[in-house]
């Protein structure tokens, strides 16, 4: 059953559920029902300190685990849902932001860049990354699975297929190719930084272990022995060239670029539809609701950071 969580979601819920145990043994409660949950989420706020965000991942993870009460499951049954709007008033988790980065400001930065054949491999890494962030609005997760073999490069329209799961992909539903066409500005052209990108690892790549996980990775690590990099390491290579723009990532991680692109492409006038299916959300709500943003115009975001 574990296995049905993805990772993410499994480490977090694996804490609570630690805990959970414990406090069952320390109760001696071998039968447990809603309300010794609820006493449960009472104790995390009372003795751990706990605001909403963790009491919510605590929620959801006891969700998971106690068999439904009264045709509810726990999360949704009417006294949980009382005691969570409690705990959100006494101890509310704040957004930490609610206004986003223009991303003009980190193009025009590597628009400034020297050419890749100028640069040391660890920038047109971090650029790759970026670009691939900025233009495609996907997370570094997305990127890390890119297969080399799964670039159909025609012309002037690359297309990028994903042959394993990421993030979105659900029994009825994976992220559909990406289409991107040639920037007449090279240096921000992703498809032009994919050529010059593979062109300087040529070497590096045939001379990989043919038995590395994902020998096909279409990012590497810049530093010998160059293997293919997760998820992780893409996005501190993203971070990295953002706070080289400028930008203060005080209050802001890599994943901030799929706020800030789609929300410069909504106030350009692409359709929320469109975003939507570039981005790969099912469902609009999840736009609106979680990363559909004001831009702010500053240059230099710590500006906003010191107003708040």
């Amino acid at each position: 059953m574990e296995h049905a969580w993805a990772e993410n979601t499994s480490s977090s819920y694996s804490v609570y559920a630690r805990k959970w145990n414990s406090y069952m043994e320390a109760q001696n409660i071998n039968k447990p029902c809603f309300k010794d949950a609820h006493n449960f989420l009472a104790k995390l706020f009372n003795s751990e300190q706990a605001k909403y965000g963790k009491a919510a991942v605590a929620r959801s993870a006891l969700s998971a685990i106690l068999p439904p009460e009264e045709g509810f499951t726990f999360g949704n049954h009417p006294d949980t849902k009382k005691l969570m709007k409690a705990i959100f008033r006494r101890r509310p988790t704040i957004p930490k932001h609610t206004v986003i980065y223009d991303p003009d400001v980190i193009l025009n930065h590597i628009n400034s860049l020297p050419n890749n054949k100028q640069l040391l491999l660890d920038t047109p890494t971090s650029k790759l990354c970026t670009l691939f962030a900025l233009v495609s609005g996907q997370r570094s997760q997305s990127l890390a699975t890119v297969d080399t073999s799964f670039i159909d490069r025609n012309n002037h329209l690359y297309t990028i297929y994903y042959p394993s799961a990421i993030k979105t992909t659900q029994p009825k539903f994976h992220q559909k190719p990406i289409e991107i066409k040639h920037y007449p500005i090279a240096n921000l052209c992703l498809n032009s930084c994919i050529d010059e990108y593979l062109s300087r690892t040529e070497n590096i790549r045939e001379n990989l272990p043919k038995d590395i996980v994902n020998p096909n990775s279409l990012v590497l690590s810049p530093h010998y022995p160059h293997y293919p990099v997760k998820s992780g390491t893409i996005a501190k290579y993203v971070a990295k060239l953002i706070t080289s723009s400028g930008i203060e990532l005080k209050q802001f991680s890599a994943h901030s670029t799929r706020s800030s692109t789609t929300s410069k492409a909504t106030e350009l006038g692409m359709s929320i539809k469109d975003i939507c299916k570039g981005a790969g959300w099912k469902s609009e709500n999840t736009f609106r609701k979680f990363y559909q943003l004001p831009i702010h115009k500053a240059n230099n975001f710590q500006i906003i950071l010191d107003q708040l």
